[in-house]
């Protein structure tokens, strides 16, 4: 497991307004067993200060928006081929 984080300046955005040009970002590696489509695993993240979860989101769906159209495979075997997957949330403070 690796993370890092840290925030970067965006710069002004096209309608001028640089309010919100610095963005904190977070980085995380995981490693998981194998994912099993009928197990619907589920990806949650939380505030460690709160124990709030901030994202939950069905992982095998979210991961299958990754596949390429035109291959002839079930979803379980496409998981199975994958190694790696990159994924990137957006979220803001409420």
């Amino acid at each position: 497991y690796y993370r890092m984080q840290g925030g970067t300046d965006m710069g002004t955005r096209a309608d001028g307004d640089a309010e919100d040009s610095n963005i904190s970002v977070a980085i995380a590696q995981i490693t998981v067993g194998r994912l099993v489509v009928e197990n619907n695993p589920r990806l949650t993240i939380t505030n460690k200060e709160t124990g709030e979860p901030v994202l939950s989101i069905p992982l095998v769906k979210y991961l299958l928006l990754t596949e390429a159209e035109g291959h002839e495979m079930t979803n379980q075997e496409y998981l199975d081929r994958q190694d790696e997957y990159n994924m990137t949330f957006f979220w803001t403070r409420a």
